[in-house]
């Protein structure tokens, strides 16, 4: 059965492959219980992320990275419009909507383009859902 939406995960930032950052859209790795993920379906989503105090627009992978041959089932963020170093710290991570199943892709070039498709949509959500008030 899968968990119902929005789900609210707390976790510290641990430090990733590197691979998110390499492509473009450095992500923060959330240390997570893997019982609490594994209730979620596993995909992409339209999230929120909160520390301390403030709260940011983002995109959630909840999954296993197909396309890097991943094993691990990780929780990864790509706060939209923040360049700040996480390593360490203390978040929430507010999983608001799936947007899609993950899946592999034949290269890291149609990941990427699928990435930005993924954003807008994030944006395009989070402005109707918070009235043109999100970051």
């Amino acid at each position: 059965m899968t968990a119902m939406l929005p789900q609210e995960f707390r976790g510290k930032v641990v430090s990733g492959d590197g691979r998110g950052r390499q492509i473009g859209f450095p992500t923060a790795n959330i240390d997570v219980a893997d019982q609490q993920l594994s209730a979620m379906k596993c995909g992409v989503y339209d999230a929120r992320v909160s520390r301390l105090g403030e709260e940011f627009v983002a995109i959630a992978n909840l999954g296993r990275r197909p396309t890097f041959d991943g094993e691990q089932l990780r929780l990864e963020v790509h706060l939209l419009d923040f360049s700040c170093d996480l390593y360490g710290a203390e978040v929430d991570v507010l999983l608001l909507s799936h947007l899609r199943d993950e899946q592999a892709f034949e290269t890291v070039d149609a990941l990427s383009t699928q990435i930005r498709a993924d954003i807008v949509e994030v944006r395009k959500r989070q402005a109707i859902e918070y009235d043109g008030q999100s970051q």
